[in-house]
């Protein structure tokens, strides 16, 4: 796949919206989309690795 912004964004807009019409409002949706899940991610690892090195079990 070609490297560049654009079929980038284009690949992220199939990934959330499949079978929507590629437009700049989907691809930066899209794009908002995929930074979203990510931050999301790292917060969850980062109090998943907090509470595995804490000591302290959950009851």
């Amino acid at each position: 796949m070609d490297q560049d912004g654009f079929t980038q964004l284009e690949a992220l807009a199939q990934h959330w919206f499949p079978g929507s019409d590629l437009s700049e409002e989907t691809m930066a949706r899209a794009l908002w989309m995929e930074k979203e899940c990510w931050q999301r991610m790292q917060k969850a690892v980062a109090n998943g690795v907090a509470r595995a090195f804490s000591g302290r079990r959950k009851r």
